[in-house]
């Protein structure tokens, strides 16, 4: 497997600095990973996102919200979520060394769950992007990756579930759907994106089928690197 030239660079820094994100010192090498986090709790407020012990600098991490890739020791760690300075939700995850992770808070607030991805970033093809596509959709079913003119790009995902990497055409403008799987109906679509080379994307469904305005149902792009 190839890894992204930024995981190498991370992991090089890391090991010869000795240190974790907000720089803490430690006097042996440990294992390593890289860590994002993506809010889809429909209707959470602004949170403080804590990897035990430390807090992880960023502001308004709200619904909808991302955190690019931190490092992160490998092993069994503790996240925890605070509004303010009231813990609202905590669980522990499993990281591996020298992988890369997407967590998810997941489910409608305060009825929240952590979903952990491994994200296989490989470098693609020269020419081609790669994506994949995650439905956080909570009451949508099983819903289809397609475009506007009726191409499923990527099948019956249910609740909870991501795809693996696909590869398409990279610099290249796309107008995604999303449908309810074996459908011919678009159920949601965004404004045409254009996807980098030598990129790779996740494309995730977000939001509630039942709801309008900003808790809809709805798709949205993250770049992983």
């Amino acid at each position: 497997m190839k890894y992204t030239k930024k995981f190498i660079q991370t992991v090089s820094i890391l090991i010869a600095a000795f240190a974790f994100q907000s720089c803490k010192k430690d006097k042996e090498n440990k294992p390593v990973s890289a860590l994002s986090f993506v809010n889809a709790s429909v209707g959470a407020p602004t949170l403080n996102v804590y990897l035990e012990p430390n807090k992880i600098d960023f502001d308004h991490f709200s619904y909808g919200r991302y955190i690019d890739y931190l490092n992160a020791f490998s092993g069994q760690r503790t996240v925890s979520f605070f509004e303010g300075t009231v813990k609202k939700k905590t669980g522990n995850i499993d990281l591996k060394n020298g992988k890369f992770y997407s967590l998810f808070l997941a489910g409608t607030w305060p009825e929240t769950e952590l979903v952990l991805i491994k994200d296989s970033l490989t470098i693609p093809a020269t020419g081609k992007t790669n994506i994949r596509f995650v439905n956080m959709s909570s009451d949508a079913g099983e819903l289809d990756l397609g475009l506007t003119n009726g191409t499923t790009l990527i099948s019956q995902k249910a609740y909870k579930a991501s795809s693996n990497y696909i590869s398409i055409n990279g610099n290249s403008t796309y107008n995604f759907v999303i449908r309810k799987h074996a459908s011919p109906l678009d159920t949601v679509s965004i404004t045409a994106a254009t996807l980098e080379a030598g990129r790779s994307y996740t494309i995730w469904a977000k939001g509630l089928k039942a709801e309008v305005g900003q808790n809809a149902l709805g798709l949205t792009i993250i770049k992983n690197k």
